[in-house]
């Protein structure tokens, strides 16, 4: 699905509603956040799974491992959670790619050079709940 420069999708593997990836959209829309990440070629949004209740942030984000968690930015603007707090029921997990440059190959971690954002987003209450992200190579 296409939108406003950005395409929004599900991530491979994951089924979610149509009218769920366009709230998600919208939920993004309203916080700001293309406003606030790094430009690039391409914007690629990908709905993801439903996050348990009380994993840690790290398990809840999937990407980083525990140990490295903390060193994981926040852009300005968007909410951080401290470090001690446990995911709460209905958060969906969100992925931002902004790609500047493909980079296949096993060598390239995202496979792609530009900034990845991993969010935390609470559908229920329409808002992000928390956000990390970094340089992508």
């Amino acid at each position: 699905m296409q939108s406003q420069g950005y395409k929004l999708g599900p991530r491979e593997g994951v089924y979610v509603e149509p009218v769920e990836q366009i709230a998600v959209g919208e939920i993004l829309q309203a916080a700001g956040v293309f406003e606030r990440i790094p430009a690039g070629n391409e914007i690629e949004v990908e709905v993801g799974r439903k996050v348990e209740a009380s994993l840690t942030l790290a398990q809840g984000h999937g990407t980083w491992r525990e140990e490295y968690f903390s060193n994981v930015e926040t852009l300005s603007g968007l909410p951080r959670q401290p470090m001690d707090t446990k995911t709460l029921a209905g958060l969906v997990h969100v992925e931002i790619n902004v790609v500047e440059k493909r980079t296949p190959g096993m060598a390239s971690h995202f496979g792609y050079r530009g900034y990845y954002l991993s969010l935390l987003v609470n559908t229920n209450e329409k808002r992000i709940w928390d956000a990390r992200g970094e340089k992508a190579s």
